[in-house]
């Protein structure tokens, strides 16, 4: 697999390579995946093509959820690091009211 890093184009990042954060089980699944479907398409025998199908379609299953997971975590990552940024991006000197235990205004 390709691991090249993001590069920075203006509006965000971009990848040349979709895999170069995919971890080494997500990549041997994916692997796995494109050898089992040479073996169908390789296949010759009526038999052994419809044992190969069911072996490709259960590795495709595997790898396309390894991926998914990958993905949400990645995206999971992003949105926790840009709601750190936005809190500590708010101005906290900036108070409208404060309000004691009853919910009455007190002056500031």
């Amino acid at each position: 697999m390709v691991s090249t890093p993001p590069k920075e184009n203006g509006f965000g990042v971009t990848w040349s390579s979709r895999d170069w954060c995919w971890n080494r089980e997500v990549q041997g699944k994916v692997e796995a995946k494109k050898d089992t479907y040479v073996n169908l398409v390789e296949s010759k025998d009526e038999e052994e093509k419809w044992k190969n199908k069911a072996t490709y379609k259960e590795t495709k299953m595997e790898a396309k959820f390894a991926v998914t997971m990958k993905i949400i975590h990645a995206r999971k990552g992003e949105r926790e690091k840009e709601k750190k940024r936005e809190r500590k991006a708010q101005d906290v000197d900036q108070v409208k009211c404060i309000k004691d235990e009853e919910g009455e205004r007190q002056p500031h």
